[in-house]
């Protein structure tokens, strides 16, 4: 990954996993290992190349691990980092917060409610 000046280190921790989906790949994570297939199906909404870029990106930064079987067809499967696991607490915090103050931002619930819900009581399967 090539490095890039910050103003402070908040901008550059955004940088790196901020976006709609990157948060989602780190909790989907979190708990192991997930085949390509597995982990694109658990993101409703996202498109392939949405999908695709958004692990590269995690990969470059040193967040997510990509491991192929070497056969054919391919066997992909993505898990964190050292680096990407340390921010778990992170997420699961912009979780909670974004649930405390949905109703002053969103109109009825999350699309994912039950799912958001879930992570910020800990009893995410994810």
């Amino acid at each position: 990954m090539q490095k890039k000046k910050f103003h402070c280190p908040a901008e550059m921790t955004l940088h790196l996993f901020g976006g709609k989906w990157k948060v989602i790949v780190l909790w989907l994570l979190r708990r192991g290992p997930q085949r390509s297939g597995k982990l694109k199906s658990r993101l409703p909404g996202i498109s392939p190349a949405a999908f695709s870029r958004a692990v590269r990106e995690l990969e470059e930064a040193g967040l997510v691990r990509r491991t192929s079987n070497g056969e054919f067809p391919p066997a992909v499967s993505y898990g964190l980092t050292g680096k990407g696991d340390s921010l778990s607490p992170i997420v699961k915090m912009l979780v909670k917060w974004g649930l405390a103050h949905q109703g002053d931002y969103v109109q009825g619930e999350f699309g994912m409610a039950a799912f958001y819900k879930a992570i910020a009581t800990g009893r995410a399967r994810g």
